[in-house]
């Protein structure tokens, strides 16, 4: 069988990880059995559903894929079935339908399968003969194939006498093997009650649960964290954490010239050397745009006109002309005087070697 020949299978994933199966019975729910269902709530707080995805992959989904939030999970009255609301309608085609629930008048099928993750496929189906062997379950002799059927779950189902597949159980593999029984959604009127389950859930718009998660929640559904995000790694598997973040731009700027043979290198005149070796002019530094692309133009010293200054133009430091409005240029400790000194010429005296006086 190739992509689309089982368009009901579902997948269930709670916090971005994959839990058990289902079976898409409606455009806006999916059918499972309870156990698996109480594995899918206990495994966490956001659920999703995957479908129409054949194959699973380290990133990027298929184009035929569609995820869904689940907001409600209803058992249905008098069965082991569960049908789980989505938060929006599927779009149907040919790799994402429903499978019909079958008529009660049924007949034993050699011609029913069970789907399921295996491995790397999302979707690997297992062909089963198939008999009612009481009013409540059906008995299955699956064809030896090998394949590990831990945790799927959804609805059995069988061809009818025109090929077309219908629902006829619902099961849940706790093991590597099939189950030899299932029950049965053919008696008890358990589709009439499923039915119900429907229309009742259709009555009112489905409300989205809060969601906790304080960065990016992936469409299949992990929590990326806020530091995290547009940090160039895709955490989610579309890559939703790296959408609309800043444009780092690539630099023109000249790398530094090497000085010698050591492992120093310089810019040129009119140049400031940034913490990456890049070079860029005085007039670009401290203006509150990180030009050098690692940040180091615009650290904590261009906060204050003294740093600023020593940053800068060195040379204006305790050169007898004051450049800040403060004067703080031209203070003691700015040229160079222990805290319990002071300076003994006074500004504007233009002696180069300004001598410092103890206090004590």
């Amino acid at each position: 069988s190739g992509p689309g020949s089982w368009p009901w299978h579902a997948n269930f994933f709670n916090e971005g990880e994959y839990v058990c199966g289902g079976s898409i019975v409606h455009k806006v729910f999916v059918l499972t059995d309870l156990s698996c269902a109480k594995m899918v709530v206990q495994a966490g707080s956001f659920i999703t559903v995957l479908v129409g995805q054949e194959k699973r992959t380290n990133v990027g989904l298929g184009p035929y894929s569609q995820l869904r939030i689940v907001v409600s999970l209803k058992v249905v009255q008098g069965s082991t079935v569960v049908l789980a609301q989505m938060d929006r309608m599927l779009e149907f085609n040919d790799h994402v339908n429903q499978l019909c629930l079958s008529e009660e008048a049924w007949t034993p099928s050699d011609s029913c399968v069970m789907s399921g993750m295996a491995g790397d496929m999302l979707t690997k189906t297992m062909e089963t003969v198939v008999e009612q062997c009481s009013s409540t379950e059906l008995c299955l002799t699956a064809t030896p194939s090998g394949v590990d059927t831990l945790n799927w779950a959804g609805a059995l189902a069988c061809a009818d006498t025109k090929g077309r597949y219908r629902a006829v159980g619902v099961y849940h593999s706790t093991a590597q093997s099939p189950p030899d029984r299932v029950t049965s959604l053919l008696g008890g009127g358990v589709g009439g009650n499923i039915a119900r389950v429907i229309t009742a859930g259709l009555a009112s718009d489905p409300r989205v649960p809060d969601d906790p998660c304080e960065g990016v929640r992936c469409g299949l559904g992990n929590c990326v964290k806020e530091e995290n995000v547009c940090d160039r790694n895709w955490d989610c598997q579309e890559g939703e954490d790296e959408i609309n973040c800043p444009v780092v731009s690539s630099t023109s700027l000249a790398l530094c010239e090497q000085v010698g043979s050591g492992p120093e290198c310089s810019c040129l005149p009119g140049q400031l050397k940034c913490g990456n070796n890049l070079c860029l002019d005085l007039g670009a530094w401290c203006d509150g745009v990180p030009d050098c692309g690692d940040g180091s133009d615009e650290p904590a010293e261009c906060g204050a006109c003294v740093t600023r200054l020593a940053l800068l133009t060195p040379t204006a430091i305790c050169d007898s002309v004051p450049d800040c409005q403060d004067w703080s240029d031209e203070t003691s400790q700015a040229c160079g005087c222990q805290p319990d000194s002071f300076r003994c010429d006074q500004p504007f005296n233009m002696s180069s070697s300004p001598s410092c006086i103890s206090s004590t």
